[in-house]
């Protein structure tokens, strides 16, 4: 269900069957996955789409119907985010971590395809992260190869493997994932163990 909320939400947070029996109409959304059934809410203000209660049951008619479950969590009070909900998202979490990396380095992308050759990097959130994205984009007619180099220290959210994911993201729908290979050099510059951080590593 959660990846059926990102992959469903994340473009179109606002979009949705509205929940009837739930007020205003229209504020809250239902998801579909298979047969679990969630109700989600798109918070403009705050730029967030909640995810905020699902079920795996779908019995139209019947007391364990997700519908009915989501109407007796509203009417409890119990639906809408918390004030420490809230609180949570101005953190550092594993999620808004990899999202402000990801468009971070989705940015660097753009730039480094406008110059070919030029190798472009940042350091996330003000350096507090110790996060780096640097990347080169070389083109030749139709040919475009590039290196993206992710560095984190070992207290943040990211590994090897999010990491990955991490560029997945950040390259452009029509470049294959499963073509990514890792590399031991960068830009032509070679990366032995002198390169990595007793901080962290770099990928």
């Amino acid at each position: 269900m959660l990846r059926a909320f990102v992959n469903k939400r994340e473009g179109a947070p606002a979009e949705g069957e509205p929940i009837r029996g739930l007020e205003p109409h229209g504020v809250y959304l239902s998801l579909h996955h298979n047969r679990w059934r969630a109700v989600t809410r798109w918070d403009a203000d705050n730029d967030v789409c909640w995810l905020l209660a699902f079920s795996p049951t779908h019995a139209s008619g019947e007391l364990r119907d997700a519908y009915r479950y989501f109407e007796s969590l509203y009417r409890r009070g119990e639906l809408l985010p918390t004030p420490s909900d809230y609180e949570l998202l101005e953190e550092i979490t594993p999620a808004n971590f990899v999202d402000g990396i990801t468009s971070l380095g989705a940015d660097l992308y753009r730039s480094a395809r406008a110059h070919p050759g030029t190798v472009f990097g940042e350091t996330y959130a003000g350096g507090s992260a110790d996060v780096v994205i640097d990347m080169v984009i070389l083109e030749d007619g139709s040919l475009e190869e590039g290196w993206i180099s992710v560095g984190f220290p070992f207290d943040t959210p990211l590994n090897q493997y999010t990491a990955l994911d991490v560029i997945a993201r950040i390259l452009p729908p029509d470049i294959m994932v499963r073509g990514l290979e890792l590399a031991s050099t960068f830009g032509g510059a070679r990366f032995g163990m002198t390169s990595w951080s007793s901080r962290g590593m770099w990928l």
